[in-house]
């Protein structure tokens, strides 16, 4: 189970580290690298230019997107962590075969002390008869 869970988290650590690679490469994509040949298509082609910027700002929003997805799957991972717990600690505590077993021995522990009460007694009279 142990190495299944090391497993898991290896693969879990990889996804992460190329979801962030591919943030950043996203991110490179952003940056203009030639503002100025922008600047000129504004004037010759506005239509070609607005397509751009459109592009521009969904990948703004394609980024931040994608960051509150990793924060959500993180979470959901701690989230799945705890269930998992949990789970097994619930697994561990006796169930309700458990509690009628218990009253059991209760009822029984109150009979045997009634009786040697009763026991008791007698002894006590049989000594002061003698």
């Amino acid at each position: 189970e142990t190495s299944q869970k090391g497993t898991e988290l290896f693969h879990l650590q990889k996804e992460l580290l190329r979801e962030k690679a591919r943030s950043s490469i996203l991110e490179e994509q952003l940056k203009p690298i030639n503002i100025h040949r922008w600047r000129r298509l504004e004037g010759s082609d506005p239509g070609k230019y607005q397509l751009i910027q459109k592009i521009q700002s969904l990948q703004k929003r394609l980024i931040v997107k994608t960051q509150e997805l990793e924060e959500r799957e993180l979470l959901l991972q701690e989230k799945e962590k705890l269930y998992v717990e949990l789970k097994h600690v619930l697994a561990r505590r006796p169930g309700p075969e458990a509690a009628e077993q218990l009253q059991q021995y209760q009822w029984a522990i109150r009979d045997r002390t009634k009786k040697l009460k009763a026991l008791t007694a007698e002894l006590l009279i049989l000594d002061l008869r003698m």
